[in-house]
């Protein structure tokens, strides 16, 4: 039991996390309790599987117009979405961007990611609010 104590004491200490990286999850919870599965995505690449994304970059879309804001924002909700989806049912505390945790074991969940924006229902544009 002692052993057990003193390997978990040495696990707790490297563990190192980037707070910027953290997608999903209560971070202070986790650090706490280092406790749980935690998920490492490449967000680039689910983003480059979103329509709304992809519409971005094929129509060449200025940056900073509102069809950009429109078309990034449906991009954002949809990568929230999958990324919220895809960590609740892995049963997930946190995920974070890959890069972002050293020193604890985790699981890629970008294909995973990837495979549930092909089967999403795209979101609806946003309306101008007057």
């Amino acid at each position: 039991m002692i052993k057990t104590a003193i390997l978990s004491l040495a696990l707790l200490a490297s563990v190192t996390l980037d707070r910027s990286l953290v997608r999903f999850g209560d971070t202070e919870a986790f650090l706490k309790s280092q406790n749980g599965k935690v998920g490492v995505i490449e967000s680039q690449k689910v983003y480059k599987s979103i329509p709304a994304y992809q519409t971005i970059i094929t129509e060449r879309v200025k940056k900073d117009t509102a069809r950009w804001f429109n078309l990034m924002t449906q991009a954002t909700n949809t990568y929230r979405a999958c990324v919220t989806a895809i960590a609740k049912s892995q049963k997930m505390v946190l995920v974070v961007e890959t890069g972002g945790i050293q020193g604890y074991p985790v699981v890629s969940i970008t294909e995973m990611c990837i495979q549930r924006v092909k089967t999403m229902t795209p979101l609806p544009p946003l309306k101008s609010q007057k």
